[in-house]
């Protein structure tokens, strides 16, 4: 995301983090799909934006 003079914020991220071995695929996709929403809403909020 970026300003309206193109300045980008700062990046968020929330990482999978496996147990024990590398990362699944699968489980790579199902942990981005329930966290994309709730860091977007994060960064949002931290910069006092809203979606409107």
């Amino acid at each position: 995301m970026v300003d309206k003079d193109g300045i980008p914020y700062p990046a968020s991220s929330d990482t999978l983090r496996p147990d024990q071995g590398g990362i699944h695929p699968r489980e790579a996709a199902d942990h981005h799909k329930d966290v994309a929403a709730d860091l977007f809403t994060s960064v949002l909020n931290q910069h006092g934006l809203t979606t409107e």
